[in-house]
This record gives C-alpha cells, sequence and structure tokens, in this order.
C-alpha cells in the first residue's frame, strides 16, 4: 500500500471514529472499504490458503468485509499502528476466531502463538503461555518428558505429597530430583509470566 493511500485510510479512519453523524460515518467506512477490498481479499486467500482452506470468491468477498468491520472497529487511533500491519494482523486474528469452530482447520503452532498475541486478553495469554510449555516439553528427550509431567503435576496441590516414581528410566535419583527441580521453577515462571 503507497505512502499516499496510507494517509487517505488513516484520515478516513479517524474521521469514522470521531463523526457523531451516521450518514457520514458510513459514507467514511465504504470509502476505505473500496480502498482497501482488493488488499484485504489478497491477504484472506494468502491466510486461507497457509491454513489449507479455500473458499468461492464471493465467501471471499464477505468475509473480507466481516474482517474489514472488525478491524476498523478495533483500531487504536492514538497508537496510530501502520494501516496495512495492522489490518492485516487482526484479518489473521479474525480469521482464526471464524474457522477455529470449523473440524479440520489446522493452524501453525508459531502463527497460533503470534496472532493471540496481538489481543491482550487472558486467555489468550494464558493459552500462548502453556503453548510455550508445549513446545519446551517436545524439545526434551523421552525420559526428560516424564520428569517435565511430573514437574508439572507436583505443582497440583493434591498431588504433591504423591509417592517418588520407582522407575527412573535412565535418570540416576540425583539426576532426576534436581531436573524436577530445575522444571517446577520453569513450569512456574512460564504459568506467572
Amino acid at each position: 500500500m503507497k505512502g499516499s493511500v496510507q494517509k487517505e485510510c488513516s484520515k478516513l479512519i479517524k474521521s469514522y471514529h470521531t463523526t457523531k453523524q451516521d450518514k457520514r460515518k458510513i459514507d467514511y467506512r465504504n470509502k476505505l472499504f473500496e480502498i482497501m477490498l482488493t488488499q484485504m481479499q489478497i491477504w484472506i486467500k494468502s491466510i486461507l490458503g497457509k491454513w489449507g482452506i479455500h473458499r468461492s470468491p464471493e465467501e471471499i468477498l464477505s468475509l473480507s468485509w466481516d474482517a474489514f468491520m472488525f478491524c476498523l472497529d478495533k483500531y487504536d487511533i492514538p497508537k496510530n499502528t501502520p494501516i496495512p500491519i495492522y489490518f492485516y494482523s487482526f484479518t489473521r486474528y479474525f480469521l482464526l476466531i471464524h474457522f477455529a469452530k470449523e473440524q479440520g482447520v489446522t493452524v501453525p503452532l508459531e502463527e497460533l502463538v503470534d496472532t493471540l498475541e496481538l489481543v491482550n486478553s487472558d486467555e489468550n495469554i494464558m493459552f500462548g503461555r502453556l503453548l510455550r510449555m508445549h513446545q519446551i516439553r517436545c524439545c526434551l528427550p523421552g525420559e526428560h518428558q516424564f520428569v517435565w509431567d511430573d514437574a508439572y503435576r507436583s505443582l497440583d496441590p493434591a498431588d504433591q505429597y504423591k509417592k517418588a516414581p520407582e522407575k527412573f528410566f535412565t535418570l540416576t535419583k540425583n539426576t532426576y530430583y534436581n531436573l524436577k527441580r530445575s522444571y517446577v521453577s520453569i513450569i512456574t515462571f512460564l504459568l506467572k509470566g
């Protein structure tokens, strides 16, 4: 998007949010949508294509309008975020919410985390933390995953006094307890942020 077009879009967004007259507000909104429609359709096709979802041109147009309205209503004027960056990011977030309800939609984990971090809700923040814990666990060797799981379970007050495992796999008892102590600290840090 060219600089002059971005400036025009910024003016229209500001006018849309500051005007009190409904007719003028609708005019600003429609003019802005007319300018951004092609770009919105490209972004939506691209995002959905990455997720393996294909829609008809009519559905893309409908999604473009819905995503556009979602982005426009949430745009924060004082932050003055560049229009293309903001609209692309929030279009991704809108599509994630929209298609999360459908069966079989797979979103790459990294994209999911990046997208959810756009909106600072308690649920999104905690979900991001749990995903990071899962990613760390997946990087560990098999016997260390068992220690990680045990460390995670030990954070539950009802589970703190359970007996130690009989078998430590290839780990010595000392290594097991040192790892577990370290993992408890890491997990606690990740959960509390």
